[in-house]
This record gives C-alpha cells, structure tokens and sequence, in this order.
C-alpha cells in the first residue's frame, strides 16, 4: 500500500484497525469460562474432545500450553510464565498433562498408567505432572501417584477453577503450583474448596487484600 502511495498516517489507521479486527476474531473464537466448563463434564466419554478441552481450559486459566498427543507423548506441556518476585526465579514452572476419558466415568489405574505419565515428564524437562479424568479408582492410584509424583484431579474440579475466573478475575498460576505436592484426587479437591473459599473471602472483605 506504501508502494501505490497511501499515505503513512493511513497506514497507520489501517495497521490499527487490522490488529483491533485479529483480536475480535480471537476473542469470538475463544470458549467462554462457562462453554469450557460444561465440556469438562460432558465430554469425558470422547477421548480426542476430552484432550482438546483440558488444553482449552489450562489455556483459559493462563498457561502457556503447548498441544502434542501423538503415541508416546502426553496430551501436552503447559508452562507458567510467571514474573518472579524477589529473585526467586522457581516461580516458574512446567508440567505435562494427559487426559484419560472414560465412558464409565471413572478412569481404571491400570488405563491411567502413573509410570508412563512419569516418564513424560522427565521426556520433556518438566517440573511436574497432572492427569485430568471424569473420576479415578481409588486404592492403587493413589499409592503408584505417590510414587511416581504425579497429581491426578477431577475433571469437575478443573471446571471450577475454570469458573472461579468469572467472579474473582484472573487464575493465579504461582498458587497453582501448590497442587503438584498432592497426589489423590480427593486431597486435589480439598486444595481447591481452600481456594475457592479464600477467593470468596476476599471477595466479601476486600480489605484483607
């Protein structure tokens, strides 16, 4: 357009409504909180649905996720780019996820597969790993979670967290990583009835912000 003699403060309006149109169009393509949410619960019994919405909603929350899935990867890695306060440059952090649909609604630990998950996380460099199912067996899981440092949570819990950035504003990624010392989906659900209380405390008393 320069070349035929547009003049640059016409450009200029040009770039400026180009770049306005691109973000409209990602924002209409984007899935609201609630869209999301009702995936995580609906669409555990489709397995390549499933993944896709994980990646979706830990996207939502503000992690950088990096899609993979082929035979031998996990679903993805998703990394915490996180400004670090006083220097502490640990803020900072990754994790792989997989996603283990189930039509039954609860995912077999032997399906699971913790050591593999494990593997994908040394694979990839990654500080961390989380599994994200419908509901899981308890007993053996639990145990083979432990051992191999692998987080497992309800699919059901992720949409909360998906949905608490509706009423209390963006996810902080920092106290996420709190979640990674937990290995039973039920001690995963205790951490985020925690946070979802504080976050409703300093809702109603912002002062103690």
């Amino acid at each position: 357009m320069a070349d035929i003699g547009i003049h640059e403060h016409r450009l200029a309006e040009i770039r400026d409504y180009k770049d306005r149109a691109l973000r409209l169009v990602a924002q209409v393509r984007r899935r609201s909180a609630a869209q999301i949410a009702t995936l995580l619960k609906n669409a555990t019994a489709h397995p390549k649905g499933f993944e896709r919405i994980i990646g979706d909603a830990l996207d939502y929350l503000g992690f950088s996720v990096e899609r993979l899935g082929a035979s031998g990867e996990p679903e993805g890695v998703a990394t915490a780019v996180v400004t670090p306060a006083s220097g502490d440059v640990r803020v900072a952090y990754k994790f792989t996820y997989d996603a283990k649909s189930s039509e039954t609604g609860r995912a077999k630990t032997h399906n699971v597969g913790v050591a593999g998950l494990a593997r994908h996380r040394k694979d990839y460099n990654a500080d961390f790993t989380l599994v994200v199912a419908p509901g899981f067996n308890a007993g053996a899981l639990e145990k083979e979670a432990r051992e191999n440092a692998v987080t497992p949570m309800l699919a059901s819990d992720l949409a909360r967290l998906v949905m608490a950035t509706v009423g209390y504003g963006p996810f902080n990624l920092v106290e996420f990583r709190g979640l990674f010392s937990l290995y039973s989906p039920t001690s995963v659900t205790g951490w985020i009835d925690g946070h979802l209380k504080g976050l409703a405390n300093k809702k109603l008393y912002p002062w103690r912000l």
